[in-house]
């Protein structure tokens, strides 16, 4: 029963010397490192350290507990190999995890991950000093000894103990002398633990039948990795993860309290392929972090993705308090953003976001939302700074842009075509030689709680979020359905609806319109599609087959808004348009100026002379119809005549027919 360790017999012995301490530091020890293998842990730098110091901690308890076992035998004549190989295995092993304890907080600091061979170095020296000292006091028989049969091991202890609390307060000294590079929050990690395992060994020293000398390193490791590993923080920056943010906001809507908001994106980290350069950016990153912390009291940070940040900060109850804090919430971003790209080659542009809780932000899914909407707003393409902060109009910008998605999603996922939030009106269009109106524009609106929305308000977010197609559908449906019904008495050729680009690269959209035009039993000739210019020289085969499967059937294209912005009057009188229309631009231009009058005089005449109509938009004084007629305009459209009114009452209009 010599070498025993869990006997029965022995077991009072061991309780006897007060080892309840390390029996709990080897459980959560054990617990730790079945944490490590078997679920999935942030494998950064420092993971291997903490590993190898969680296993020699198992090994160390161990063997500590093999040598109390033997304190109080009562047989012991002297220091058997075995004894004396254990001792040296305890020393060995405390001076290993010490020195993995050591190097892991030193590496928090980023600027010391490139020495990391010179820290190495450096703490082996110190080992090696540690194990000399230890040699010297075992020889003069000061570590363990036999007295009346027992071991004696309160020399060893007092010689753990002392290495450790120098190795403790060497952190300490470290970690202050770095303190620039080491994030705020893991910094004060280090100062409290390293500070109560400083405690935790001066109250070891001074008792004499307690051991706890494991708590003093599996609490710090234990700590570090839930920490660092199970991902609630990242030990470079010291920024929370993704789902303490959502922790944290939950928190905050529950409470019903104010706070401060930042989006911080540094796209050029996920560009960065060179290792030195990547370190660099991991710098600038953790003293921007570093920054923030220090000059915003009681703020949160969190690493969104690899290129994100999010800043929180809850704000004071008192209104003056609450937008001061603010005002210096927005002024250290604003100057950290400028700051950084202006220190770093490495990051030459950032792009903030900032706003503060406001009632139109009532959840996670409204946070996220509203820097979405703020990006698309705001946040345009480029290698340059971009800081937008919101204003109140923007929040009711979303909100009304939140409203605008929710009728789109609903009617694109559910097909309703036909739905009543989507409205037509048309702007009649008067033929010069009839003196009468024979066409009509459809025009979406969109109805949100009873008021019209005007299309500057919806028409680009539709455009930016792909839901144009759906409300070209639902058009094509409101205009076959009022020549079917409201239209059916009156006298006119047709009506056009407005189709992007993008629906013409569609192989299923000649289809669709004709499928649309049979349901409702209509001639085909009753529609006109209008596109732009632009949209001309997409010329993929696909746009070049919808339309003349659509002209074929007997549907005419105008060109849209002709002068805006391309202007290849070859390219866009060889695609057979049965109308040009002239954007009021030009129009406007060649009322002020001569040249821009004979420019437009030459595109007429040339037009005409290829069999296109013209027609001209934007027409609202007498003065404009004069030169409109003048220049020969076959057709004129305009406030002059008629603003654009419910479809409906294009009857109105229109003669009755015969």
């Amino acid at each position: 029963m010599e070498n025993a360790i869990f006997s029965i017999d022995q077991y009072k012995n061991i309780a006897s010397y007060g080892v309840g301490v390390e029996y709990m530091c080897l459980s959560i020890a054990l617990i730790m490192i079945f944490f490590m293998l078997f679920t999935r842990p942030k494998n950064t730098h420092g993971f291997p350290l903490l590993f190898f110091g969680l296993v020699t901690s198992v090994i160390e308890i161990f063997l500590i507990l093999y040598l109390v076992n033997l304190t109080d035998c009562g047989y012991l004549k002297s220091l058997t190999p075995t004894i004396q190989i254990v001792t040296w295995l305890v020393i060995l092993a405390f001076g290993s995890i010490l020195q993995a304890l050591y190097v892991y907080t030193v590496l928090l600091g980023h600027n010391r991950r490139r020495q990391k061979k010179y820290i190495f170095m450096m703490t082996s020296v110190y080992h090696i000093i540690y194990l000399i000292a230890a040699a010297i006091l075992y020889i003069k028989g000061y570590l363990v000894e036999i007295q009346n049969g027992d071991l004696q091991i309160i020399g060893l202890i007092k010689f753990l103990t002392l290495y450790g609390i120098a190795m403790y307060l060497l952190t300490l000294v470290a970690s202050f002398i770095n303190r620039k590079n080491i994030a705020r929050f893991v910094l004060t990690n280090i100062y409290i633990f390293s500070s109560i395992d400083v405690i935790l060994l001066l109250y070891q020293y001074f008792t004499e039948k307690t051991i706890l000398i494991s708590a003093s390193y599996v609490i710090s490791f234990t700590i570090f990795y839930m920490l660092h590993h199970s991902n609630p923080v990242d030990e470079i920056t010291g920024c929370q993860n993704v789902s303490s943010l959502k922790t944290s906001l939950k928190l905050l809507f529950a409470t019903k309290n104010e706070f401060a908001y930042a989006h911080m994106s540094y796209p050029q980290v996920a560009l960065t392929i060179d290792d030195n350069k990547s370190d660099t950016i991991e710098l600038a990153i953790s003293r921007a972090c570093n920054y923030i912390f220090k000059n915003i009291k009681n703020v949160s940070m969190y690493q969104y993705s690899a290129t994100d940040f999010i800043v929180l900060k809850k704000l004071s109850i008192d209104e003056t308090k609450r937008n001061r804090e603010y005002d210096r919430f927005v002024a250290v971003l604003s100057n950290l953003q400028e700051t950084t790209t202006n220190t770093y080659d490495e990051i030459t542009y950032a792009r903030y976001i900032l706003f503060k809780s406001n009632t139109n932000i009532r959840s996670i899914k409204d946070v996220k939302d509203f820097v979405s909407y703020m990006q698309h707003k705001y946040i345009k393409k480029g290698n340059k700074n971009q800081f937008a902060l919101a204003e109140p109009q923007n929040y009711k910008g979303f909100l009304l842009e939140r409203k605008v998605l929710e009728i789109f999603d609903d009617i694109r996922e559910n097909k309703k075509y036909r739905d009543p939030r989507i409205v037509c009106y048309a702007q009649p269009i008067l033929n010069v030689d009839e003196n009468k109106y024979k066409t009509a524009e459809a025009l979406v609106r969109l109805q949100i709680n009873g008021v019209n929305v005007p299309p500057i308000k919806f028409i680009p977010i539709a455009e930016e979020r792909g839901y144009i197609h759906s409300l070209s559908l639902a058009m094509i449906h409101k205009v076959a359905e009022a020549i079917n019904n409201e239209l059916k008495d009156s006298e006119f050729d047709a009506i056009t609806i407005n189709i992007s680009a993008g629906e013409l690269s569609d192989e299923q959209f000649a289809t669709e319109v004709l499928e649309i035009l049979d349901s409702y039993n209509i001639s085909y000739d009753k529609i006109r599609l209008e596109i732009t210019e632009s949209a001309m020289f997409e010329d993929t085969d696909i746009l070049t087959e919808n339309i003349r499967k659509l002209k074929d059937s007997g549907i005419r294209f105008y060109l849209d808004d002709y002068g805006t912005g391309y202007s290849n009057l070859d390219r866009m009188t060889d695609s057979e348009f049965s109308t040009i229309k002239f954007d009021k631009s030009i129009f406007y231009k060649a009322l002020a100026n001569k040249e821009t009058e004979e420019m437009l005089d030459a595109v007429i005449s040339l037009v005409k002379k290829r069999g296109i109509n013209t027609l001209v938009e934007g027409v609202e004084t007498i003065t404009q119809v004069e030169f409109a007629v003048n220049k020969g305009f076959e057709n004129i459209q305009g406030y002059y005549y008629s603003r654009p009114v419910p479809i409906e009452n294009l009857v109105d209009y229109f003669n009755k027919k015969q």
